[in-house]
């Protein structure tokens, strides 16, 4: 499996202690991230201090309702499942990158229609002084992530090579700081974030992990689905789904799991 070593997840539950438990005062947008200037590599710590910062400025309902949402459409998972932190790593890099604010309250003009990302993008430009280029530039680069489903055609403790299956591109990918990739197999399906920071691309934490088992069936739904017309954004909470039900029917056969998939 994918480990990351003395790195906790962030959660749902979490987000009230992103403000330093000061709800009067919210940490400030160049408190915040003027102090990332020397962890521009890590990936985790610049995804938490988007997270922490957008509750500041649209609050826990938002990111609930996003949450629910997110639930309805790749399955439903609870605090005490296994692949909880994983699933719930998914659903933050899903709601910083793609979900678009929907915005409520006195403030909701000045964020509606962005994704976090692009709100902190916007913000950045207007600080004065303006925040260290590194940061900027690491969050930036974020921002050009790739969300899909790949299988692994190569493989090491620190390196994996991936073959996008909706688009056919090929992907070199690098082990973060204190992770490694021991115990995922060759050809094995992955579903998640890819990013790109510095010279590297880097996976997210939040992985689903599809059982080799159920490969061809994985290829040969993807196939059908984009043969029907429908696009990566439809693809991926299908399978998503389906891998989930994979992990509380592992009694099952998984290819009975993924034939009977709803297309």
């Amino acid at each position: 499996m994918l480990e990351t070593a003395d790195k906790e997840l962030l959660t749902v539950a979490d987000l009230g202690s992103l403000t330093h438990g000061d709800e009067a005062r919210p940490v400030s947008f160049r408190e915040r991230f003027s102090t990332l200037k020397d962890k521009v590599g890590d990936v985790e710590e610049l995804l938490e201090q988007l997270i922490g910062w957008t509750h500041d400025v649209v609050g826990t309902a938002e990111i609930v309702t996003a949450h629910e949402r997110f639930h309805l459409e790749n399955g439903k998972v609870f605090h005490d499942d296994p692949f909880y932190d994983a699933r719930t790593t998914y659903f933050f890099d899903h709601f910083i990158f793609e979900r678009k604010l929907a915005g409520h309250g006195a403030r909701s003009d000045s964020y509606s229609g962005l994704t976090p990302c692009q709100l902190f993008l916007a913000r950045a430009q207007k600080e004065t002084p303006p925040l260290p280029i590194g940061v900027t530039e690491a969050i930036d680069s974020l921002s050009h992530f790739r969300h899909s489903v790949f299988q692994i055609q190569k493989i090491s403790e620190k390196t994996m090579t991936l073959v996008d299956l909706i688009d056919s591109a090929r992907i070199s990918i690098q082990a973060k700081p204190r992770e490694h990739f021991r115990g995922i197999e060759k050809k094995t399906i992955i579903q998640g974030f890819l990013f790109n920071l510095g010279l590297h691309h880097y996976l997210s934490s939040g992985l689903i992990l599809h059982p080799l088992k159920a490969n061809r069936l994985i290829k040969k739904l993807i196939k059908q689905n984009l043969k029907s017309g429908h696009n990566r954004k439809q693809v991926l909470p299908l399978l998503a789904v389906l891998q989930l039900r994979y992990l509380r029917h592992k009694h099952v056969h998984p290819k009975l799991i993924y034939k009977n998939a709803d297309i």
